[in-house]
């Protein structure tokens, strides 16, 4: 299906036009929006404007004391003030040329004299989403909603595309991906679209797994193998039997650690912790990994037989950052989900919509979905504000307000103040890591070093590193 589809805006106060758009469209991939109150519909349309194709615009309405006024082309004049690419037909019964004058004076398209032409009305309808298409051409492109997986990206595209080859298989499977990007969909995908599909997906997170409870998470205890095991555990693998296992953050494992897995891989046996027996285990293998593991391994901080083991098939998800294509889509998904749960409709203005789009999103899919839930509940108006958005969107995206009376000085300042919460923001992405930093900025790292400095950004990894402070060094930048 696609993103959405275009708005229709009819505004008229005659129930019988309203009712014979419905008819004429009832067809047609497009939403038609109906309102008799002139009002209402601009109060509508101002809220995100960017999803309507065309608006019909009566030229008599009734005004406020329930007469008739013609006003229609100040209602054009109002909605091409909010948004001047939209495609406007005025519709009227009075062909008299001061008529005619106003209309052209407000910036219409089309002029249509009634009784409507349902001819006309779809060559005129059909000009406009011909535009808007061409100004959106992203809404011909389908939208993508694979197990909670949704954008319009290539890199999504690609990651079904795998996922549903892969499926059928039992070779194991390296998801590569920022965490909040949604690797365990795609792990969960896998397993929706396999021959295993019926039996059990156990996830890890490996990160979580401190070194004492390793073999007793993954492998299984008996009861009494040690203090606190006051009952028979079966451990991931044996859970997993017949299934798939994903194994989230693998690198986070010791080496030790990844030895005792790489047996287990290779033997499909296990033996808990506190048991002389081994038992036999068929599953699944799905691991996911933030850093680039082959890198890892040539470090010696990550065993290469494991690596060839767990990586026969390789699935990249892209950061949100680098698939921009799909924070709107994204957008819209959660809104929905949010609006089924609470049952209240909500829209983002066309700034905030904006400012959404354009943050850099550092915690990736997780982050947007955190934060448009917050903003659906926090907020109680209908239409969700630039306002209304985190300090850190607002910082990040805002734009150097010119104003009168400024000096270039005021300017640089402002935008130098802009500079510095970008790479604040960025370094935290990066860990403190200046070559990171720099290849997210598309800088060179000897370029990125130089704006440091002249924006006199202090990394107190350097000032911990001299002090030979016994505490592991935490970012902390100003």
């Amino acid at each position: 299906m696609s993103i959405k589809n275009p708005k229709i805006l009819v505004i008229d106060d005659d129930l019988s036009v309203l009712s014979a758009f419905q008819i004429y469209f009832q067809d047609q991939p497009i939403e038609l929006v109906l309102r008799s109150s002139a009002d209402i519909a601009v109060d509508e349309f101002r809220i995100a404007p960017q999803g309507y194709a065309c608006a019909f615009v009566d030229y008599q309405l009734v005004n406020e004391f329930g007469e008739q006024e013609a006003i229609g082309h100040e209602i054009v004049k109002e909605l091409k003030s909010i948004s001047p690419s939209l495609y406007v037909v005025m519709m009227s019964g009075d062909d008299s040329k001061e008529a005619l004058n106003q209309w052209l004076s407000s910036g219409v398209e089309k002029f249509l004299y009634k009784p409507l032409r349902e001819e006309l009305l779809h060559t005129f309808t059909e000009f406009a989403l011909a535009q808007y298409k061409e100004r959106h051409p992203h809404l011909n492109t389908q939208l993508i909603n694979h197990y909670g997986l949704v954008g319009v990206s290539e890199n999504l595209k690609k990651v079904v595309k795998y996922s549903k080859k892969f499926a059928p298989s039992d070779e194991a499977v390296l998801i590569m991906g920022e965490t909040g990007t949604g690797k365990e969909l795609v792990a969960h995908s896998i397993h929706k679209q396999s021959k295993r599909r019926n039996k059990p997906f156990i996830a890890l997170n490996c990160a979580a797994i401190t070194g004492s409870l390793f073999e007793s998470e993954l492998f299984g205890h008996t009861k009494g193998a040690f203090t606190g095991a006051e009952t028979n555990k079966l451990g991931k693998f044996r859970e997993a039997h017949g299934g798939t296992l994903f194994l989230d953050e693998i690198h986070h494992l010791s080496l030790e650690q990844q030895a005792k897995l790489l047996r287990v891989i290779q033997e499909k046996r296990v033996q808990p912790v506190g048991d002389r027996t081994e038992h036999g285990v068929d599953f699944r293998l799905v691991c996911a990994s933030k850093p680039n593991l082959r890198e890892l391994s040539l470090k010696n901080e990550f065993l290469i037989d494991l690596y060839f083991r767990i990586s026969s098939l390789n699935i990249e998800l892209a950061p949100l950052k680098a698939r921009r294509d799909d924070i709107e889509p994204l957008i819209n998904y959660f809104q929905k989900n949010m609006e089924k749960t609470i049952g209240k409709f909500k829209r983002f203005t066309p700034t905030a919509l904006k400012q959404l789009k354009d943050y850099h999103w550092p915690g990736n899919v997780r982050e947007l979905q955190k934060i448009i839930c917050e903003l659906y509940l926090v907020v109680d108006r209908n239409a969700i504000e630039s306002a209304d958005l985190p300090k850190v969107i607002l910082e990040s995206t805002q734009v150097v307000d010119i104003q009168e009376g400024m000096t270039m000085g005021d300017l640089d300042k402002r935008q130098r103040q802009q500079k510095r919460s970008l790479i604040k923001s960025v370094m935290v992405q990066a860990e403190g890591n200046k070559t990171k930093a720099a290849q997210l900025l598309g800088m060179k790292r000897s370029t990125f070093i130089w704006v440091l400095k002249d924006l006199q950004i202090y990394d107190l990894y350097e000032a911990k590193n001299k002090l030979s402070m016994a505490q592991e060094p935490q970012l902390a930048i100003n």
